[in-house]
């Protein structure tokens, strides 16, 4: 397994093995997560909370601890406020 990050960038990073493999819709693999967050701003206020971007036992089958999900996330588009997919 291979990773390259650029510390400079807000959100830079490639790897040479298949994350999607780990993803589920709710469950997005840490990188894929980790873009996301990044893509809407909030990559720094998620890991400043605490929260981690790659579960110490990653397999298919983890606690809703250890769950990375997105249906929580509020992303903010063209129209306004959306949280878990819904207008607020």
């Amino acid at each position: 397994m291979e990773v390259a990050v650029v510390e400079t960038h807000p959100y830079y990073v490639s790897v040479q093995f298949h994350p999607e493999y780990l993803s589920r819709p709710l469950s997005p693999s840490p990188p894929f997560m980790g873009l996301i967050l990044a893509s809407i701003g909030k990559l720094k206020n998620y890991l400043s909370k605490g929260c981690r971007l790659s579960p110490r036992n990653q397999s298919d089958v983890s606690s809703d601890e250890e769950d990375i999900s997105i249906s929580s996330l509020s992303l903010i588009d063209e129209r306004g406020v959306v949280e878990n997919g819904k207008p607020a």
